[in-house]
């Protein structure tokens, strides 16, 4: 599926979502991408060991704590992103989904239909649906898969603990954690 961007600028705000366990999240953000941003927008969002503030335990994922990104910025009266070159992986992936890597390297995504360029293209083009798209792991889409295979290595912790940003505490994550809008709106944003 290809479609241009509008350049709207919504996949920046309404950062902060509730995923399907309740739990309240920001954007996701990898270590390395977290000097992007100013430290007070950035707290813990994964993290890994027998229960937060022992000494085995470790943060491995940040999350962005405002609900619009601060780095939105608009030139000619449309938006843009004052660090595009460096954006976080999330924002690579919108507005795909990672749902499953397959063993030949294709990548399953869900379209997120909160898109006004996905609801255009799909207008113009009724064949598209929203049914998972298989995408070969390739070119652009190796954004995609770097999001996926590292989120998926974050989770498969045996003891995997979430911060909620509603409540500010620390919740232990299944073993099977569905990965949060936030996570997923970062895949393929291109």
């Amino acid at each position: 599926m290809k479609f241009n961007c509008l350049r709207c600028g919504d996949c920046c705000r309404n950062l902060i979502v509730e995923t399907i366990e309740g739990v309240h999240s920001g954007l996701a953000l990898f270590p390395e991408e977290t000097k992007h941003f100013p430290n007070e927008f950035v707290i813990p969002y994964r993290g890994r060991g027998s229960y937060p503030g022992e000494k085995d335990f470790k943060t491995v994922m940040f999350q962005l704590a405002v609900d619009v990104c601060p780095h939105l910025g608009t030139v000619d009266n449309l938006t843009t992103c004052e660090i595009y070159d460096e954006r976080p992986l999330s924002c690579r992936c919108f507005p795909f989904q990672p749902i499953n890597v397959d063993r030949c390297g294709r990548i399953t995504v869900y379209v997120g239909p909160e898109c006004k360029a996905i609801q255009k293209t799909k207008k113009e083009n009724p064949t598209v649906s929203n049914k998972k798209i298989g995408i070969e792991a390739l070119a652009e889409e190796k954004s995609c898969y770097l999001l996926w295979s590292r989120i998926s290595e974050i989770d498969r912790s045996a003891q995997g603990w979430t911060f909620d940003l509603k409540y500010q505490e620390w919740l232990p994550t299944s073993s099977r954690v569905q990965m949060s809008r936030a996570e997923s709106r970062a895949i393929f944003r291109t």
